[in-house]
């Protein structure tokens, strides 16, 4: 995938899982700090509130994504939240 978004055969990609995901373990570096990929958890729309709030704060930190800004609820991978 780094190979087609590099060389422009893919513009860019938006995924919910990765490499490692199941185990906990962070997306790689290359793909993770490729300014084309967005990468969520593939419990990216799930909330503790039932209803359209899962959708509210994705969209809104797509938002923010998109904006260059800091996003809401973001883990920390170091503490394993």
């Amino acid at each position: 995938m780094i190979a087609a978004l590099e060389s422009g055969k893919l513009r860019g990609a938006y995924l919910d899982v990765f490499e490692g995901d199941q185990d906990g373990k962070p997306p790689r570096p290359e793909l993770a700090n490729h300014p084309e990929v967005v990468i969520t958890p593939h419990v990216a729309m799930a909330a503790d509130a039932p209803g359209p709030r899962g959708w509210d704060v994705f969209l809104d930190n797509l938002r923010l994504l998109m904006e260059g800004r800091p996003l809401r609820n973001v883990v920390d991978w170091e503490r394993g939240y």
